[in-house]
């Protein structure tokens, strides 16, 4: 993570916003929401105001349906300094 954020330093941008979307049957999400954005917001050096997080689950479909993996999918928005 330190290497990325070293990599969007040095070419003079930043985080604009961060969009994530969680597919899992379990654990369900929303009772770690809290700590999840709190952590990102650290470590990232970012506000809460700029994460956003969805998710779903796989209708017990797939090996995401039978719990053996969860899929997670983010897009970051950079912006130049």
């Amino acid at each position: 993570m330190l290497y990325a954020l070293n990599k969007i330093k040095l070419k003079k941008l930043f985080i604009g916003n961060i969009d994530i979307m969680v597919i899992s049957e379990n654990p369900k999400i929303n009772i770690y929401y809290n700590a999840i954005i709190r952590n990102l917001c650290k470590l990232l050096q970012i506000k809460q105001n700029q994460i956003t997080i969805k998710a779903t689950t796989n209708e017990k479909s797939g090996l995401i349906g039978d719990e053996k993996f969860i899929a997670v999918w983010s897009s970051i928005l950079l912006k130049k300094i």
